[in-house]
């Protein structure tokens, strides 16, 4: 089917096109262009096998490994090779997992549940998968409904569609038939329907015209497939990572060039180069942060926080804002009748009547309001016959009833937010003010309050907002509802405030209730602290960015002004926001980390980035909690692997500078490199999380990966590595010989990552003081690093890797001091910067 224009076009001329009618097609055309077109699945784009096969290796990183191995090789060193082979095998290897997994996601998308669709079949309207929708056929749209393929609009009834993830605009667009100008760009072209928007009210009629990979939708997510989502932290880590493979460059001309000064044969000068390659390379960071962050989502979901990716994990743990929808999340999901009041002029039995005549009875309409009324209303009254008309709740007109038919009129009864009710009520000023009073009396009991009025009507209406403007209500009273907090909540509260993340509450009650809500949970300690979002159609954008600043309750707020919240809050914060409905979808995008619930819609569940599996807001502070663990964890496990990777660095190149072998071999540091750092880095990744983690405010986004106390604890403790491995070489080459001197400083070297890893530990708090804390992974990777340090100083396998046989007291001495002194040099630095913290009132880890 050639390409057209169909926003060009009139909806008859498509049809035309399309080769279809209003009636729909015949299911034997259907199922004949289901075969030419194929179905209605997103087909993303995947890489061939060669460009997945060679990607572990187009990496500096691999590059330099791949020379040290030629190198190796060339020098017929075998046990060196095939260490040098392991890494690179083992680096391969994650990027092979990571690649076929991400392969394995994109099937996964493909094959995921189809939904339905409302199709004209041979004019008879079916439901079918929306994967067997083709070109021409009709489709029905109704409110909530996910546009299923790209359309154009065949008749609309006040059609409404939200096109925020294809557009990035919030507000939602009227459609309509009407032709428009061929050079009409896609966001303005009201007369189609885009895969992945849906339907916000209103109802429609649309012809298909693109399906699966040809939609808009489709060719976006196309784009969208070959870019790589990764975290801040990882991108700081990579340039780090690049910065040392460019020094590491420089080192290895400076190695050259000193070989050449020294005339030194071209056999040493390859052992030397492919000594600092080894020790410069971070082989295991890689492997490690991937590892770690995918067991972290095992974790979070343990505690019922479902973590959709693993790029949320880090902006989950800098989160400085959290804002809350009250019902739901900060309050319970049922309600009750607590108080009701009466109008003067209006009876107590009728008022009841009335109350009875507002409460919808139909389960896909009522809410928790009108089950609260159904449960206080039995006692008083009953219903026997059924409305003509209900009216749903809507954010737009504010109110929801029902129509009543007597006879030849119509009695139309409301309930509904008092200050939308009271404004359109038949009040004298008295009367407004009187009912004005007990409104605020009621409201500052923290209930939630709503009003109820009827009026007479000659004739029926479809909507509230077709009342005249002269229609007056006759006003009956309030009803209010107590709101039971949910337990642990104020709790979570004071966790949150107290961790540094300031929690907004988001509601739609009436500000007295909101402010009486947030004192309770102790969001709010002051009315000033307490704004009617009715304000905001009059605040511009930086004026709301300031007052957003001191705000903590928004009352009287709509669905669709979350999003513009949002935008002000996130001028000063890292933003976590909760939604449950499509409505909250433009909210749930714009904040940093979204939430949502397992009794969310699925639109929002697929919108957000943090799904709470028990509803519970505590289980957000969980969340909270565990990234920043998780985070701290990675930023450990980077320190004591660059920490590594100096002192090698720096202890190669004293050995060249001094003219002697070099104190490590290469087999050696890749030993050093592969197992034992393997072995201490992951179960520093695994650490529980610190008593004190939520005692501190957030890092800043823009913070480095080592802030500068910790990169001068690295630098030190790489220098004492660095110099007492290579004063020990020095004195034992010159009594025992070069093998020796090598045996007894990679001992050393090993014991000093121990207590290098052992430090890691904590930022602040002693290591001593640490120990008390037991984990059974970082002491049980101890363990096994001795074990294995054993078996090579006592056993044949040591040759493989360079080592001599060697008196026990010389290892014994040697890595007791070294051991001592690098421990001694850590304890002096916590010991300052503990101090340091305590002068400016923060806790520490």
């Amino acid at each position: 089917m050639k390409l057209m224009l169909y926003h060009s076009q009139s909806a008859s001329d498509v049809l035309d096109e399309l080769k279809s009618s209003e009636k729909g097609l015949h299911q034997i055309y259907a199922e004949a262009r289901l075969k030419t077109h194929g179905p209605n699945h997103l087909r993303l784009s995947r890489r061939s096998f060669w460009h997945i096969a060679s990607e572990p290796f187009r990496g500096a990183l691999m590059v330099l490994l791949l020379i040290a191995l030629a190198i190796s090789i060339t020098a017929n060193n075998a046990a060196e090779s095939v260490l040098i082979a392991s890494i690179i095998v083992l680096n391969a290897s994650l990027r092979y997992w990571q690649s076929f997994s991400h392969e394995h996601t994109l099937r996964t998308l493909e094959s995921e549940a189809t939904g339905r669709a409302r199709v004209r079949r041979d004019g008879i309207e079916v439901h079918i998968d929306t994967a067997e929708l083709v070109p021409g056929d009709i489709v029905t749209l109704q409110p909530g409904d996910r546009i299923p393929a790209d359309g154009r609009i065949v008749h609309s009834a006040q059609l409404m569609v939200n096109q925020l993830q294809l557009t990035g605009e919030t507000e939602p667009d009227a459609k309509r038939p009407q032709t428009l100008h061929s050079e009409t760009q896609l966001p303005q072209r009201s007369n189609m329907v885009y895969r992945g928007t849906y339907v916000v009210s209103g109802s429609g009629v649309a012809v298909i015209t693109s399906t699966g990979n040809r939609t808009e939708y489709g060719k976006l997510l196309q784009r969208a497939a070959r870019v790589s989502r990764r975290s801040s932290l990882q991108q700081k880590i990579a340039r780090l990572v690049h910065l040392v493979v460019i020094i590491l460059f420089g080192i290895i001309v400076g190695i050259l060039a000193l070989g050449a000064a020294y005339s030194m044969p071209f056999e040493e000068i390859a052992e030397y180069a492919s000594a600092i390659i080894v020790a410069a390379v971070p082989a295991i960071l890689a492997f490690a942060v991937a590892f770690v962050s995918t067991q972290g989502l095992r974790t979070l979901y343990a505690h019922r926080a479902l973590v959709r990716h693993t790029h949320a994990i880090e902006p989950l743990s800098l989160i400085s804002a959290l804002v809350s929808d009250k019902t739901g999340m900060l309050t319970r999901d049922t309600i009750s009748v607590a108080a009701t009041w009466c109008a003067p002029s209006v009876a107590t039995k009728e008022f009841l009547n009335r109350c009875q005549q507002a409460t919808l009875s139909a389960t896909s309409v009522r809410d928790e309001h009108d089950t609260a009324l159904a449960n206080y209303i039995p006692h008083q009254a009953a219903r026997h016959i059924q409305p003509a008309h209900t009216f749903a709740f809507e954010h737009q007109s504010g109110v929801s009833g029902n129509l009543w038919h007597h006879g030849s009129k119509y009695c139309l009864v409301l309930k509904g937010a008092p200050e939308k009710i009271l404004r359109m009520a038949d009040l004298s000023d008295a009367e407004y003010e009187h009912a004005h009073l007990e409104l605020q009396r009621l409201a500052a009991n923290g209930h939630q309050v709503l009003a109820i009025a009827w009026c007479e009507l000659a004739q029926p209406i479809t909507k509230p907002s077709q009342l005249a403007k002269r229609q007056r209500l006759h006003f009956v009273g309030f009803v209010a509802f107590a709101q039971v907090l949910k337990p642990a909540v104020k709790h979570a509260v004071a966790t949150a405030t107290h961790a540094g993340i300031s929690v907004r509450m988001v509601t739609g009650d009436h500000v007295e209730t909101a402010y009486s809500i947030g004192r309770q949970l102790g969001i709010a300690t002051n009315r000033s602290q307490v704004l009617d979002a009715r304000k905001l159609a009059v605040m511009s954008d930086p004026e709301l960015t300031r007052v957003a600043q001191t705000v903590t309750v928004f009352a009287r707020t709509a669905p669709d002004q979350k999003h513009r919240l949002l935008s002000a809050i996130r001028h000063h914060h890292i933003v976590a926001a909760t939604g449950d409905s499509t409505d909250d979808i433009p909210a749930l995008i714009q904040a940093h980390i979204g939430i949502s619930t397992a009794h969310s819609s699925l639109l929002a569940r697929d919108a957000s980035d943090l799904i709470l599996l028990d509803n519970n807001f505590a289980t957000t502070l969980e969340a909270i909690k565990w990234s920043r663990t998780i985070v701290g964890n990675i930023r450990r496990m980077f320190l004591f692997v660059i920490t590594t990777n100096i002192a090698e660095m720096a202890l190669i190149a004293g050995s060249l500078l001094l003219a002697t072998a070099p104190a490590l071999l290469p087999s050696q540091l890749l030993w050093i490199n592969l197992i034992v750092s393997l072995a201490l880095v992951l179960p520093l990744g695994l650490e529980p999380h610190s008593r004190h983690i939520m005692d501190r405010r957030p890092v800043s986004p823009r913070a480095s990966v080592l802030p500068k106390y910790l990169i001068v604890r690295m630098c030190l403790l790489s220098t004492i590595m660095m110099l007492v491995c290579l004063i020990a070489s020095i004195y034992y080459s010159s009594q025992f010989g070069y093998a020796y001197a090598q045996t007894i400083v990679f001992t050393m070297f090993v014991v000093m990552q121990i207590v290098s890893a052992l430090s890691a530990r904590s930022d602040h708090t002693s290591t001593l003081v640490r120990f008390r804390t037991f984990s059974p992974l970082v002491y049980g990777g101890v363990v096994a690093v001795v074990l294995l340090q054993l078996i090579l100083i006592q056993s044949p396998a040591g040759t493989w890797l360079g080592m001599v046989p060697v008196q026990p007291q010389d290892v014994l001495i040697s890595s007791l001091v070294s051991a001592a002194l690098l421990l001694a040099t850590s304890e002096l630095l916590k010991w300052h910067s503990r101090h340091t913290v305590r002068r400016v009132g923060r806790s520490y880890a």
